[in-house]
């Protein structure tokens, strides 16, 4: 899908295990930064008044927003990066996980290298427990953002599992999903069941996808629970 102005963006969507320091918050987000650099922090904004004023990046508001994930604070918070809007990240702190939602224009590189280099930016200390990219502004696809480690209900296109959630759902049947199964840096595993995300979800599309999750189980009555 395209927006308006004829761009497909990407949705590259983290969900990190809470129960962390707010050193802890601030590698993930420079290192988010040098695998990406149009997500270099400019400006932020509360998410839940889009109209608000944007406030410019600082130290201050590196420190408010890290030691509010450190702390566990409830909040949606959006850091809009270069000057140009082309990247963002929404961080949202939820009972079970700290979410980073980034947003960028479609890449000029494979999606599954583009990962790949993300995950080597962030290893060892800061993996998340989930990552998912799919078309930001698809419908189908985009509900996995009111998801989370506490059920998910459906699996992207492309589906990364840190090793203790791999464990959780089984490394042999995770490696004999109908996709293609890529072992990723620090023993986790990325499942790609659909390689274009921006094709419509439908025809072999829809018939690739609901053959993962019948693979491993997940649905809307049985969600896939990754954390307490």
């Amino acid at each position: 899908m395209r927006t308006k102005d004829g761009v497909q963006r990407l949705a590259v969507d983290l969900r990190f295990r809470p129960n962390a320091d707010a050193a802890h918050w601030q590698g993930i987000f420079d290192s988010l930064a040098r695998w990406e650099p149009r997500l270099q922090p400019f400006e932020w904004f509360e998410a839940s008044d889009p109209s608000q004023r944007r406030q410019p990046w600082s130290a201050e508001a590196a420190s408010g927003l890290f030691q509010r994930c450190a702390n566990h604070v409830a909040m949606a918070r959006i850091v809009e990066g270069a000057q140009d809007d082309t990247g963002a990240i929404t961080v949202r702190v939820r009972k079970a996980e700290i979410v980073m939602l980034i947003a960028l224009p479609h890449p000029p590189v494979a999606l599954d290298t583009y990962f790949k280099r993300l995950l080597e930016h962030l290893q060892p200390d800061f993996l998340p427990a989930v990552g998912m990219m799919f078309d930001l502004d698809a419908g189908h696809d985009a509900e996995v953002i009111f998801q989370g480690l506490r059920g998910l209900h459906q699996v992207p296109p492309y589906f990364y599992l840190d090793a203790a959630a791999v464990n959780v759902v089984g490394r042999e049947k995770l490696q004999t999903a109908p996709a293609t199964v890529l072992d990723m840096p620090g023993g986790g595993l990325l499942l790609v069941s659909r390689p274009d995300p921006w094709a419509r979800r439908i025809g072999d599309e829809l018939r690739r996808a609901r053959a993962v999750e019948q693979h491993l189980g997940i649905s809307v009555q049985t969600p896939l629970v990754l954390a307490g």
